[in-house]
């Protein structure tokens, strides 16, 4: 029986496309499953348009991964359109709200759902806000790609305290988190060492009890350095708001793999996965719950063992690259299923204008901008400059 290609790409290989796409995937090609090939958007040719029976469109906004998708279409292929966060509502607070907020970003976004089969989604709530663009729409989690055999459970009189992620949460974490970290050091002073990994939030000068490590684009990088922390508490505060809602549990993965005991805000997407005082604590917003919170897993060794025990084995049951493979061909049976009408690359009408991301950013911005396209670059190189000090 011939085996359905299955073309996926993104702008670039962010963390979405490695862990929600490529690693279940590619272990359906491993089990002879599939024909798996993954492209960074600009490096897509003719060839590979006509080789595949399914494309699958990851987190895609931008004009070309439109046209990509158009021509897909037109060649007869199944069309599914991966999305992990609600594109359509960054807020005000993120770095990406004024690339995402622009007009025709809008527009390239809606424009894709629009022409997709299908929609794949790590969240309900996704589901449900665009599922009436798409003929089909599945929920699918992504996989816990940092499991391995769970670190060796050993009490320490300095327990480690630790928050990974990107500095989109930098804000919130500010607002709200440095309240909470300052009373649990007025009580534990050197029992207690705080780590930030990723996001740098201005707290007050808590001297060596909080240490900063850069951020890790790539994903093998960002695995070892979270493997190598050994936490004892993983801490993930979140708002409460329809954005922040449509987001995947990643940190309940991570912390889970890691050994690390999770607090949680008892808020989506959290609820969907968290069990209170068995893999996880969930606790409202106030800055009074989570000092209780994080004082109870200080004290008490048994409970931090009891939640990394549990939380780990729900990975095991439920979160390995071979289950989701599975759920994948059980709900999305298409990817392994669909055969397109036989193609040949002259029949494929790409005209690919540039092949550096760079440059081709600054062509769209210059085309939809004209000359404050000059004032926006700017504006994002500084930005970026932040980011890496």
């Amino acid at each position: 029986m011939k085996k359905t290609k299955v073309l996926a790409f993104c702008l670039k290989q962010i963390p979405s496309a490695t862990v929600g796409v490529m690693a279940p995937l590619f272990h359906l090609k491993e089990e002879g499953n599939i024909d798996f090939l993954f492209r960074e958007t600009l490096d897509i040719k003719e060839k590979d348009i006509a080789w595949a029976d399914v494309v699958i469109c990851i987190r895609g906004c931008e004009k070309i991964e439109h046209r990509i998708m158009q021509e897909s279409r037109r060649l007869g292929k199944y069309l599914i359109y991966f999305l992990d966060d609600d594109l359509l509502n960054i807020p005000e607070t993120s770095n990406s709200f004024q690339y995402f907020n622009m007009t025709h970003i809008r527009e390239n976004i809606f424009n894709i759902m629009r022409i997709c089969d299908c929609l794949w989604t790590t969240n309900p709530n996704i589901l449900n806000k665009y599922r009436s663009f798409f003929d089909k729409a599945v929920v699918i989690h992504a996989p816990a790609m940092l499991l391995g055999e769970l670190p060796e459970f050993v009490p320490r009189n300095e327990i480690k305290i630790g928050f990974a992620g990107s500095i989109d949460h930098e804000p919130f974490l500010e607002s709200f988190l440095g309240k909470v970290i300052k009373e649990v050091l007025q009580k534990n002073s050197s029992r207690v060492k705080f780590q930030f990994f990723g996001a740098k939030p201005k707290f007050p000068d808590f001297g060596r009890a909080i240490e900063y490590l850069p951020y890790a684009n790539n994903h093998e990088k960002y695995a070892e350095v979270m493997k190598s922390l050994r936490w004892d508490i993983g801490l993930a505060p979140l708002p409460s708001s329809e954005f922040h809602a449509c987001k995947y549990f990643n940190k309940f993965l991570e912390y889970a793999a890691v050994g690390a005991a999770g607090i949680y805000s008892n808020v989506e997407p959290y609820t969907f996965i968290v069990k209170h005082k068995i893999n996880g604590l969930l606790v409202d917003n106030e800055v009074k719950a989570w000092v209780e919170a994080i004082q109870s897993l200080i004290d008490d060794a048994e409970l931090r063992q009891k939640i990394r025990n549990a939380s780990y084995q729900e990975l095991v049951n439920s979160f390995t690259v071979g289950h989701i493979s599975h759920k994948i061909k059980q709900s999305l049976s298409e990817v392994v299923t669909y055969n397109a009408p036989l193609c040949h690359e002259d029949q494929v009408n790409f005209p690919k204008e540039v092949s550096n991301l760079y440059f081709y950013k600054a062509m769209e911005l210059f085309k939809h901008h004209g000359f404050k396209a000059f004032g926006i670059g700017l504006k994002k190189m500084i930005n970026k400059i932040k980011k890496r000090q």
